[in-house]
């Protein structure tokens, strides 16, 4: 009878304890998740505005001085052996020319790591600042549409992580659950570690 009564409160301070442990988890990752959101929609917003008034247009090349040189690049195959990869590329000083609402405009460009030569009369699409034409960038509009998105990701990312923290605050089973996953991952990573010591230490 004593043995079913133990067993009986240590079942239930387990399991409080793994209750307690998945809403600290839940309010540890809702607070993490909010401050990093907060640095990358900053960093996002300043992407977004930096690069919105730009927009794409075809540009002449007028003048061109590129410098030749090669790259080497290593990769590993499933059978670990090395296999080196040697490729032409060029850095390229350019003069581009374009034209705006009627007027044409020059503007520097430099492209660097061409994988072909850029001569004089190519022609290549550029990004320019519609506020101020004569500056012209590349990856402008990438850049646009990848701050929206990823404003958006964050956003998500910081809603779910409250949405998860009700969920384990209203429900004791969640919140068990979550414990106890919790209570999982650490024993499973410092038993990792302990197996990464023992080895460097047969070493």
């Amino acid at each position: 009878m004593n043995k079913n009564i133990a067993i009986f409160y240590m079942r239930n301070n387990l399991k409080s304890a793994a209750q307690t442990y998945g809403r600290f988890k839940a309010w540890t990752t809702s607070i993490t998740a909010t401050i990093v959101g907060i640095v990358l929609v900053i960093i996002f917003t300043n992407m977004y505005f930096t690069n919105k008034h730009f927009s794409s247009i075809n540009a002449e090349v007028v003048n061109a001085e590129c410098k030749k040189f090669t790259e080497t690049q290593k990769t590993r195959d499933s059978r670990r052996s090395i296999t080196e990869t040697t490729k032409t590329l060029y850095d390229c000083n350019l003069l581009l020319k374009y034209n705006v609402n009627g007027n044409i405009q020059t503007a520097s460009y430099k492209k660097n790591g061409s994988e072909n030569e850029i001569k004089e009369g190519d022609t290549l699409v550029v990004d320019y600042n519609r506020q101020n034409p004569s500056q012209v960038k590349e990856g402008a509009s990438t850049q646009v549409y990848g701050a929206v998105a990823g404003i958006i990701i964050t956003l998500l990312f910081v809603m779910l992580s409250y949405v998860n923290l009700y969920l384990v605050t209203k429900s004791d089973t969640i919140a068990g659950v979550e414990g106890t996953l919790g209570f999982a991952s650490n024993l499973r990573s410092a038993l990792s570690r302990n197996r990464r010591n023992r080895n460097n230490n047969f070493f």
